[in-house]
């Protein structure tokens, strides 16, 4: 019932819906232009076992099966803001990341860098593959550990080209999109509901100044009967059925009565008085 009166309601104010309809396609519009364009760039970045860890001769990629640790902590760090903050700090509206690579099995890091342009992003990327070793370094420093049993690292794969992301910009507008229909069906909803319950409830001024005017007429009316301006219509047989069924009702109709010796002068003398006034009426008619 509510959704078919909203609908009604909506249909009668259909100005208003068209209204809210374009000035929220402006506000759309004008979000989607307001969001920056932001831009995206990938490393992959793999942690390699020291000398000591591999026998000689064979496969350094053999062997990283025991570096999960040792990236743990280096992503725990890099992440820090200690170390992004000096990082970000050169750049403003820049963000970058640095987690371990879920599609392998391997002890690969991915590092993520976000900007608002193609040439920031590209730059912080390679700001952070920079430091990646130096703070591996410094972790491995602050427990001494000697030169030959040294994890270290490599960048195996890096974007030389940003890509547009759109993803941001697009969940903005339809927010805006959906923000602005909602509040366009329910404003439009409120205002019809208000107008409405206002029609219903007509002031006291009106209905007296249109009760007041009525009686002029009825009176204006009244004075043209008497004076013969214009005459009366005759009862419709609608009205006449509607009269004949009150009188039943109030059982002011009786069952005719036997006629008595010297009724029917009585009423021939009764019907002449009636007569000269029917003759009256049918003069002042004509």
């Amino acid at each position: 019932m509510f959704l078919q009166d909203l609908g009604k309601g909506l249909l009668r104010r259909w100005y208003m819906v068209v209204l809210g309809l374009g000035l929220t396609l402006y506000g759309a519009y004008m979000v989607y232009g307001v969001v920056p364009l932001t831009y995206k760039a990938t490393a992959s970045i793999v942690l390699v076992p020291p000398a000591t860890a591999v026998v000689e001769g064979e496969n350094p990629y053999l062997y990283m099966g025991g570096l999960d640790q040792a990236m743990s902590v280096l992503v725990v760090k890099m992440n820090s803001e200690a170390i992004s903050t000096p990082l970000i700090h050169k750049q403003p509206g820049t963000t970058y990341s640095l987690d371990r690579d879920i599609s392998t099995t391997g002890p690969i890091m991915l590092l993520t860098s976000e900007s608002t342009s193609e040439a920031g992003t590209l730059q912080l990327l390679n700001n952070v593959i920079k430091v990646i070793p130096e703070n591996l370094k410094t972790l491995q420093d602050q427990l001494k550990i000697p030169d030959n049993a040294r994890i270290t690292s490599m960048n195996i794969a890096s974007d030389h080209e940003a890509k547009p992301q759109n993803k941001d910009r697009i969940r903005m507008t339809l927010m805006a999109v959906a923000a602005g229909g909602a509040a366009t069906v329910l404003l439009t909803g409120l205002v019809d509901r208000m107008l409405m319950a206002r029609r219903r409830r007509r002031p006291p001024r009106i209905k007296k100044r249109k009760a007041r005017r009525n009686q002029q007429v009825d009176a204006q009316t009244q004075l043209q009967l008497q004076s013969g301006e214009i005459t009366a219509a005759p009862p419709s047989k609608a009205a006449t059925k509607a009269a004949a069924k009150a009188v039943l009702k109030a059982g002011t109709v009786s069952a005719p009565a036997k006629r008595l010796p010297g009724s029917e002068a009585a009423a021939t003398s009764a019907a002449t008085p009636l007569a000269a006034d029917a003759g009256t009426a049918l003069a002042r008619r004509g």
